[in-house]
């Protein structure tokens, strides 16, 4: 089966939501595509998403947060 992995995009919203209960955290796709929305316009943070078969199998959230133990670190570099 070939995975595609690509960023999210608001029309992803009720699927994110679908997929997001069954990991136990429910959500409308409505509340989904609010947070995407403000996720998808902050340039330290993504949503990649994976399709097989042309339906969402998966994904994944990651983001960088500026808090002083992260800014301690990058003093240290």
């Amino acid at each position: 089966m070939d995975m595609l992995y690509r960023r999210a995009v608001l029309q992803d919203s009720p699927e994110i939501a679908r997929l997001s209960g069954q990991l136990g955290y429910p959500a409308k796709a409505e509340q989904i595509e609010e947070r995407l929305a403000s996720i998808l316009n902050a340039a330290d943070h993504v949503v990649i998403v994976a399709e097989a078969q042309s339906e969402l199998v998966g994904f994944k959230h990651a983001g960088f947060e500026n808090t002083k133990t992260q800014q301690v670190f990058r003093k240290e570099l």
